[in-house]
């Protein structure tokens, strides 16, 4: 993939945040009508050095219509708070691939780092979100969290790889998804703790909501800690929807329907009650709440 990307590279940005953001940085990526067939190669590069930002990436996809698009993306945070939010807007019938590759401080740094990143992929028909996250400086935070409602055949993977070089660094990882008609969720993380890295606290969590028989959630958690003094964890789980909840709900007077729906938005609330930015916050509810009425 990377190959490709560098044979073929013909569009991309690059640019640095070097001081507060008082209102959020928007991304938009729109795709045309055009797009029938064609691969899309794009290199990102953000450098964000003191700052306290939020990035907003948005696709609207218009084309409806079958096309690739293979990403590379750098980001390079110093002695920064970082909410970086992806959302993907509408239906989209692209197959997308993305691979980021994330600096967390270095040796130098003299404060720890927040970097926060939150996937909201739903409507996606292919999309592998591939990320490797260095903790390069004492006291960072590196949070990942997914929250997507997959049908008709979609396919989303999100395969991370945290590096615990330094002390005293933590790194969160959620990922949820609802699965109907003949999708597919992937999540496969690996947490690495270095010798170095005493005091890490490490955890991450998949849960899959499967609410079509041929729908599939695969998990593939992994810890490599060469420390002695730490705190990681790592937990997987995948089921069918709680019909005593249905019926519970159903007496209290609600439709089977609703009853659903209501069970679906509380199992991926507690990805948006990490949103401490109302207006977001909002912003989140509505796409999930859109796509949770559109496959009621």
């Amino acid at each position: 993939m990377l190959s490709l990307n560098l044979s073929f590279l013909d569009r991309g940005y690059s640019f640095k945040i070097m001081d507060r953001l008082d209102k959020p940085l928007v991304i938009y990526n729109y795709y045309d009508d055009d797009l029938r067939g064609k691969m899309i190669n794009n290199s990102n590069c953000i450098e964000i050095t003191d700052s306290k930002c939020t990035i907003i990436e948005v696709d609207i996809d218009k084309s409806k219509s079958k096309y690739f698009k293979n990403t590379f993306q750098k980001y390079q945070v110093n002695e920064s708070e970082v909410d970086y939010y992806f959302i993907n807007q509408n239906n989209s019938d692209g197959f997308n691939y993305t691979k980021n590759e994330i600096e967390i401080n270095d040796l130098n740094s003299k404060k720890g780092s927040i970097f926060s990143y939150f996937i909201f992929g739903s409507g996606s028909k292919f999309r592998k979100d591939d990320y490797e996250i260095s903790l390069n400086g004492a006291n960072s935070f590196a949070k990942i969290n997914s929250a997507a409602i997959l049908k008709k055949g979609e396919h989303h993977e999100v395969k991370t790889k945290m590096f615990h070089s330094q002390p005293h660094c933590k790194s969160h990882q959620k990922i949820k998804n609802i699965l109907l008609e003949n999708s597919k969720g992937i999540f496969q993380g690996k947490v690495l703790v270095s010798d170095k890295a005493q005091k890490t606290d490490a955890y991450q969590i998949s849960k899959g909501l499967i609410l079509d028989d041929n729908a599939e959630f695969s998990t593939k958690p992994e810890l490599e800690i060469y420390a002695d003094d730490v705190k990681c964890s790592h937990g997987s789980t995948s089921g069918n929807i709680d019909h005593d909840a249905i019926y519970y709900l159903m007496t209290r007077g609600l439709p089977k329907k609703e009853a659903i729906k209501l069970i679906v938005k509380g199992f991926l609330n507690d990805v948006v009650l990490e949103i401490t930015d109302l207006n977001i916050k909002k912003l989140i509810e509505d796409h999930l709440e859109e796509n949770i009425n559109n496959e009621n």
